[in-house]
């Protein structure tokens, strides 16, 4: 077979693999795909965040009482908190243990994560607390022992990798164990 034969059946080859590999065609496995842009980082990273806060919430909860309790030292308090609530729990805390009066801790008391919102470096989580605790004065007699249910708004604020709760404010507060609405 001469040279421009072996060539022109090569062509015919190469152009009938051609042919098969593109065109035109119905079927879905031939067809171009487009990848649409992911928002999964995005999503992600807002579930990673609700998720922090309300741990970080729920973590802050458990150090409150450790720290009313005098099981922690008030020092905890800053790998949860910055100010303004930073040092206004402080001041709360110190003028507590400065009195004579004791908590006692009631397993009735609750703590529930109602909602988080997240913009960008700051939240709001909204947080419904049952306080069944028993405040006594020092020779054990009863001051207080009413079961509330506050609802707060407290605001958080990530700083580098995590995030701080930076204020807290009473939004309402009812008596007996279940929470007001917002």
């Amino acid at each position: 077979m001469s040279r421009s034969r072996q060539l022109s059946a090569l062509l015919v080859v190469f152009c009938l693999f051609l042919a098969a590999c593109g065109g035109d065609s119905d079927d879905p496995e031939t067809q171009p795909t487009t990848t649409q842009p992911s928002t999964t980082t995005t999503q992600s990273q807002e579930e990673d965040d609700e998720q922090a806060l309300r741990q970080l919430a729920e973590d802050w909860y458990l150090a409150i009482r450790e720290i009313y309790d005098e099981e922690a030292d008030l020092d905890l308090a800053a790998e949860y908190l910055i100010d303004p609530y930073l040092s206004g729990f402080q001041v709360q805390v110190n003028e507590y243990r400065a009195g004579d009066e004791t908590i006692e801790s009631s397993p009735d008391s609750t703590h529930d994560v109602v909602d988080v919102t997240v913009e960008g470096d700051s939240a709001t989580v909204i947080e419904c607390v049952v306080d069944a605790d028993v405040l006594k004065a020092a020779d054990g007699s009863v001051i207080s022992d009413d079961v509330v249910a506050k609802l707060f708004s407290t605001s958080a604020i990530r700083t580098g990798d995590e995030w701080r709760l930076q204020e807290r404010t009473t939004v309402d507060e009812a008596e007996g164990t279940v929470c007001p609405q917002q």
